[in-house]
């Protein structure tokens, strides 16, 4: 869903409406801030966060039960992009943070 300049990705439409409405903001979150650190203070334009999606594959049951997948995810902290320029170069800096 996109709401002025912000998207949201979520799972079912009460936690996308939840994440344009948060109690706090994406930038004052720990991991956010712990990702933007990692990049050197660059505001990421990419930003993932692997609990929630950990936990939604974990809470998965039957067919779509994937133990493995969940297991994985919760090895992951965060995902972080952020380009930078130099004259006519540019480039983009990506960390991934393991737990």
């Amino acid at each position: 869903m996109v709401r002025g300049h912000r998207m949201v990705i979520a799972y079912g439409e009460a936690n996308t409406r939840a994440a344009l409405s948060p109690r706090i903001t994406l930038g004052a979150a720990a991991g956010f801030q712990s990702a933007r650190a990692s990049l050197g203070g660059t505001q990421p334009e990419l930003f993932v966060s692997f609990a929630p999606l950990a936990r939604l594959a974990g809470s998965a049951t039957g067919e779509d039960a994937d133990p493995e997948l969940a297991a994985f995810l919760r090895t992951l902290r965060t995902l972080a992009s952020a380009p930078s320029q130099a004259g006519r170069t540019q480039a983009s800096r990506t960390v991934l943070t393991l737990r």
